[in-house]
């Protein structure tokens, strides 16, 4: 069993751990709690007893007070052998832990066969570095069923306290298999990522992580509080795999930490679940082959960025930690709200082969929008028979779009004809002969036809590009197109998209550039390094130049040796700088030297030495 490096006052004595132990368990209401299992001087396990050996129950253990069993050595097994342990009612658990099986920092533990109910957790597994307890490795848990556990605050209120209670938690587990398991109807309340409530709960240990490898096979998760399968703190590398997910409050599958990552979800049913089906909240994760249907909007979460709305997949958030997502082979059909969704920064997607009638800034591979597959038959341009189309007042009747004011509407402030069953409105005529309808935006953004009147709505239309790669954004409180800039000392003096002027003109001078939304970043592969500096492409970044190994100095050229030369620590080709010998000729694109040297017969051929590259230590970003 791995240990956490920190230590309660040096605790090194087996012995002393048990006496702790013994006293946790007088202070949780188990004062007559004894050493249990296979080997032990009490074979038969009882309500809050220590299991430090194999145990198969023979019958329900019926346990109101307390945990019904706790976890107290490496490599054993509990076998439920069909039974329950009942806690009868979980009382508040304001701050007990009160568990049907708990577990603080065990190896190689089998939990299987057994009926769960009535606790403030269903299984509980612990890592307290206070107590210097370990992570949970190899742990298996099948077979069981985990109903009915939990407490929530505020009933029907999740808004309300947080109480962080769920079926399984599993804290600091690794190279785990949670299988064939029903996990349903836990109760807990917070709509934060520590709130209670989940299936299955899988958190890493602050700071380290240490959650991977896992992997969350066939189970059934449904009707809890909050999430089907949530995870938190850099949960990574897991495989979840041929589970339903049903029923739950605030989605189905939940990888809710920016650094829950390189996840495989693969073969899922998620269906009817309120809030998203699969929510994706860090970088590299695959979802593949999983049917997500029917997530529904109205939940209790309704004002959560999860649980608020009935998505199908959700790519949930992207910034400094998100990567690369696959997404392919899904059918995601007849979801409330949409069907698959990416923020609009999450442009590193590959999705292929899906199906799936309605997206937000997304498409498959080679589609303008939308899935490769569609769920039904629609009209030409994508809406399903029997609905309106966004090209209001269109409607979809068998394969032919109409018009249909009167079910669809109209858009603005057109009137609906009922007999013809058209929006009537004045169409907007541009000075330059162009004609945009009624509420739609013209080809000269951003303008809008506002019944009959041009005007501009870049928060609708967009806004233009402009030549030199000068970059507008949209002022989304004037609905007009403005300038990007960054500021340096207060001023405007770098348009986006630009490097910064030299000091002595104003600017802020290299390595910085003004980036695409007006934010200062250094980029010294694009805007070079004051002299003196040399370029740490990966970062951006500029540091001082190197010498090479053999003591020449930075840009060095060796007369002897041309087109060799020193830059920051590496031997180069340079022939642009250092020359050729007689006889040669320089390319420029490689730096070095073609042709044969005069003098020099039987060889010939270019210059190939193969530089010598320096130790490379750490760049000190300069500002």
């Amino acid at each position: 069993m791995r240990k956490i490096s920190k230590v309660l006052l040096g605790i090194k004595s087996i012995a002393l751990i048990e006496c702790l132990l013994m006293l946790l368990l007088v202070a949780t209401g188990n004062a007559s709690a004894m050493i249990c299992g296979s080997g032990t001087l009490k074979p038969v396990c009882e309500c809050g007893d220590t299991a430090k050996g194999d145990f198969t129950l023979d019958e329900d253990l019926i346990c109101p007070h307390g945990h019904g069993l706790i976890i107290g050595a490496d490599g054993i097994t509990i076998d439920g052998n069909g039974y329950m342990v009942d806690g009868v009612d979980p009382g508040k658990c304001g701050g007990s832990k009160r568990s049907g099986i708990w577990s603080l920092g065990y190896d190689g533990i089998t939990i299987e066969n057994l009926e769960i109910t009535n606790f403030c957790y269903g299984i509980h597994l612990e890592v307290d570095e206070y107590l210097g307890r370990g992570y949970n490795d190899q742990i298996t848990i099948e077979n069981c069923k985990v109903h009915d556990n939990g407490y929530m605050e505020v009933p029907g209120d999740p808004t309300v306290g947080s109480m962080a209670t769920h079926g399984l938690k599993l804290h600091g587990v690794s190279d785990s298999v949670i299988t064939n398991n029903e996990v349903s109807d836990q109760r807990g309340s917070g709509g934060s990522c520590e709130g209670g409530g989940n299936g299955i709960f899988l958190r890493g240990v602050d700071g380290r992580g240490h959650a991977e490898n896992n992997i969350i096979t066939g189970n059934k998760l449904h009707h809890n509080t909050k999430g089907g399968f949530f995870t938190k703190m850099m949960a990574e590398y897991d495989t979840v795999s041929y589970n339903e997910v049903w029923e739950n409050g605030q989605g189905g599958i939940i990888l809710r930490c920016m650094k829950s990552a390189h996840f495989t979800i693969e073969e899922n049913d998620v269906h009817d679940n309120y809030g998203t089906g699969i929510w994706i909240g860090g970088p590299g994760n695959t979802i593949k082959s999983n049917t997500v249907t029917n997530n529904r909007d109205g939940g209790p979460y309704v004002g959560d960025a999860v649980g608020g709305r009935g998505t199908g997949i959700k790519i949930g958030r992207c910034n400094e930690h998100s990567g690369h997502e696959t997404i392919e082979d899904n059918t995601v059909c007849e979801n409330d709200y949409v069907d698959i969704y990416a923020e609009k920064e999450c442009n590193d997607i590959t999705g292929e082969n899906n199906k799936c009638d309605t997206v937000v800034d997304y498409h498959d591979n080679g589609v303008v929008i939308g899935c490769d597959h569609w769920c039904g038959k629609r009209c030409w341009e994508g809406t399903p028979y029997g609905k309106c189309s966004i090209y209001k007042p269109e409607y979809c009747d068998n394969g032919v779009l109409i018009y249909n004011c009167a079910l669809c509407g109209c858009l603005g402030n057109l009137i609906c004809n009922m007999t013809s069953g058209e929006c009537e409105g004045n169409k907007c005529v541009a000075e330059n002969g162009h004609e945009t309808p009624y509420g739609y935006c013209s080809v000269d953004k951003p303008w809008f036809c506002d019944n009959g009147e041009l005007i501009e709505k870049c928060t609708v239309c967009d806004c233009p590009e402009r030549p030199a790669g000068e970059i507008l954004l949209c002022n989304e409180k004037t609905d007009r197109c403005r300038r990007c800039m960054c500021k340096y000392d207060g001023e405007e003096v770098t348009p986006c998209g630009l490097c910064s002027k030299d000091p002595s003109e104003g600017g802020r001078g290299a390595p910085w550039e003004c980036n695409r939304v007006g934010d200062w970043v250094q980029n010294c592969g694009k805007c070079c390094c004051r002299e003196g500096k040399c370029c740490d492409k990966a970062s951006g970044t500029c540091h001082p130049c190197r010498d090479c190994p053999d003591g020449k100095h930075h840009e060095f050229c060796y007369p002897d040796d041309k087109p060799k030369q020193c830059y920051d620590g590496t031997i180069i080709d340079s022939c642009d700088v250092c020359g050729c010998p007689p006889g040669m000729e320089c390319d420029i694109e490689t730096g070095l030297c073609i042709g044969e040297e005069e003098g020099i017969s039987g060889g010939g051929g270019e210059s190939t030495t193969t530089p010598t590259p320096a130790p490379t230590p750490t760049p000190t970003p300069t500002p």
